[in-house]
């Protein structure tokens, strides 16, 4: 009789007859849902098995009497296509072509494919409708590598629209009744579909959650440890210490463990040895989960945006630091976004570091170096998390952060509500201030003007007594003065102009009454007159001013920034009304409407925004965007924006 060979590890890609393969509640869950006539999406880390899966499934779904196709998106050749509409026919052609090879649909293709009255989406639905579509056949089209739809240069969500009409239509229409569709790969449901409205719902709620082994489900591998000194079921405890049940690390190290039996002391201290032979000594460099992970959060891999990638990263350093990870949010997009980047995995309902070896590798020094050209990163997110004011930055660090700002052209939408709010906060302790300054100086005003009228109305005798009086009082007046000025910045035009503003008829008065003040106070007040006579300035932008326009009314001024936005300002005082923000290039002009009403924006992104200015709310609200217009022909390229104007009547746009 024969033995039977025990089953060996395997290192990535799909399992090979006779390797180790443990079932996992997804390798029930996706055949009962397909069968079913669900759409699936198994949307999960690389290397996690998913090619396994899906080999494993098509074979139940076959010994139950359904058809199969599988197409890998990866594999169709069509990268050096250049122009989009080449592009989205050779593309359509070739998954057709593929599902075609394996029903020998050659020449049934060929036929739908010259009705060249169709667009290639059309020809696509044609095919699938007449020839895959089988009434007496249950059919499921999977897709691996779907994540490949991500760099096509055409509109994807018309295919997932297509997927969306096949599964709708299962209910209501004969010809898809029998065809059912399964993508895999690494993305999320809101980098699939960008827009709900055309594929609604349809990935976010058919996601097959393919989550790493546990320590139970790993039992069976103990099988294979057999032949070592020791104990298998230690040795696979020190390897679940390190791997948490991460399908191809476990594998590996298990592989390793029979195939280099390293000499150590005990099970524990053996996969230790290889752990960091294998993964920390050098894994960046040579394990390709470590590599491929690096490289999708570098700069500038077009694997995600730098947006999102540096929000996955302090995302993730919260992870790494929090005492028991943090809470799932199901509708947060940037929290699939990290689970599917591989350093994180869901566990009870919450974010936690996927395994010992990624937070060895990938851990917060990695962070580090990543994150080491946004020093205000961290703050910001913190700020945005807890939306406390007292991560925000004041005084001299908020003009570092400001000068910083400015000579940066990448600046993350997080960053630039950072400093905006910052900068809105120092405006209002600034008004405090100026509000404080204000009353001190009415108050001494009205003290002087009293001692002026007693002065003109007292006799000779009383005119001593009241100068002697006087002279005292203005002392006191000085010092009060002084001391006002050493708490407030001088540097702060708007503190000093005010305060002197509201003090400059007395002071002349008592020049005039030849009262004595201190010589602190009159240089002030002369350098303040100086500064009034040389103009306001209206301080807030990040990038340089390319406009500025009055309202009709002269009572606002709309000001035009390279910062992405414009700001509309009160003259009299230079106070910030509100910052219109929703341009994702400079904004070259900004005007008002001629019954000042609104303002209407042109920016270099390629558009001209109208904006609503509520008189009655006195801008407490941020404006509400009422039409983007945009005003550039897509066939030319012309994407710039450098002029905007209303018309006489203000019923019309721009």
């Amino acid at each position: 009789m024969t033995v039977p060979e025990p089953p060996i590890f395997q290192e990535g890609l799909e399992l090979a007859a006779g390797a180790f393969y443990l079932p996992r509640e997804a390798d029930t869950e996706l055949p009962k849902r397909l069968l079913r006539g669900e759409f699936c999406a198994v949307l999960a880390p690389r290397q996690t098995g998913k090619s396994s899966l899906r080999a494993r499934t098509e074979r139940a779904l076959q010994d139950a009497g359904v058809r199969t196709f599988s197409v890998d998106l990866s594999s169709l050749g069509i990268d050096s296509v250049e122009d989009g509409d080449d592009v989205r026919s050779m593309w359509y052609f070739t998954v057709a072509t593929r599902i075609s090879e394996v029903a020998s649909l050659g020449g049934e293709l060929e036929a739908v494919w010259s009705r060249e009255s169709l667009s290639a989406h059309e020809r696509f639905r044609a095919f699938l409708r007449e020839q895959v579509a089988c009434r007496d056949t249950p059919t499921v089209v999977f897709l691996d590598e779907i994540d490949r739809t991500l760099s096509l240069p055409f509109e994807r969500d018309d295919f997932f629209g297509l997927i969306r009409e096949v599964s709708n239509g299962r209910a209501t229409q004969e010809a898809w009744s029998t065809l059912t569709f399964c993508v895999l790969g690494v993305a999320t449901p809101g980098e699939l579909v960008r827009d709900p409205r055309r594929a609604g719902t349809l990935v976010t709620g058919s996601v097959v959650t393919l989550d790493d082994f546990s320590r139970a489900e790993l039992a069976p591998l103990a099988e294979g440890l057999a032949t070592l000194p020791g104990k298998p079921d230690a040795y696979l405890d020190a390897v679940y210490e390190w791997t948490q049940g991460h399908p191809s690390m476990t594998q590996r190290l298990c592989h390793a463990l029979v195939t280099r039996r390293p000499n150590a002391a005990d099970e524990t201290s053996a996969v230790k040895e290889l752990v960091e032979r294998i993964y920390l000594a050098n894994g960046l460099v040579e394990d390709t989960i470590l590599r491929e992970t690096d490289l999708r959060f570098a700069h500038g891999s077009g694997a995600i945006t730098e947006d999102q990638r540096d929000r996955l990263l302090e995302l993730y350093e919260r992870v790494l630091t929090a005492k028991d990870g943090i809470e799932v949010v199901t509708a947060n997009d940037d929290h699939f976004a990290l689970r599917i980047s591989g350093v994180v995995s869901f566990r009870d309902g919450r974010l936690r570091p996927r395994n010992a070896i990624f937070a060895s590798v990938l851990g917060q020094a990695w962070i580090a170096r990543q994150l080491r050209d946004r020093p205000y990163l961290s703050r910001a997110q913190k700020w945005a998390d807890t939306e406390q004011e007292d991560w925000l930055l004041r005084g001299p660090e908020l003009r570092e952060l400001s000068e910083w700002a400015s000579k940066r052209e990448d600046l993350l939408l997080v960053e630039r509500q950072y400093l905006s709010a910052a900068q809105s906060a120092e405006a209002r302790r600034n008004r405090l201030r100026i509000a404080a300054i204000a009353g001190v100086s009415l108050a001494l005003a009205v003290a002087l003007l009293v001692m002026v009228a007693l002065y003109r109305k007292a006799s000779t005798a009383q005119r001593e007594t009241a100068a002697a009086l006087m002279r005292v009082r203005g002392n006191e007046v000085t010092e009060r003065a002084r001391a006002i000025l050493l708490r407030f910045d001088s540097n702060v035009p708007g503190e000093v102009l005010v305060a002197s503003a509201d003090a400059l008829v007395v002071w002349e008065k008592a020049k005039r009454e030849g009262l004595t003040v201190g010589s602190e106070l009159d240089q002030t007040i002369t350098s303040a007159g100086a500064r009034l006579e040389r103009g306001l300035p209206l301080l807030g932008h990040t990038g340089p001013v390319r406009a500025a326009n009055f309202s009709p009314d002269g009572q606002r001024v709309v000001t035009a920034s390279y910062d992405q936005s414009a700001r509309v300002w009160e003259a009299g005082s230079g106070r910030l009304l509100v910052t219109l923000s929703g341009h994702t290039g400079p904004v070259n002009a900004a005007s008002f409407s001629p019954d000042g009403q609104r303002v209407v924006t042109a920016s270099g992104d390629g558009t001209a925004h109208i904006w609503p200015l509520d008189a009655d709310e006195r801008f407490r609200h941020a404006c509400r965007l009422i039409r983007p217009w945009t005003v550039w022909d897509e066939r030319a390229d012309l994407r710039r924006a450098c002029a905007s104007a209303f018309s006489p009547s203000t019923s019309h746009g721009p």
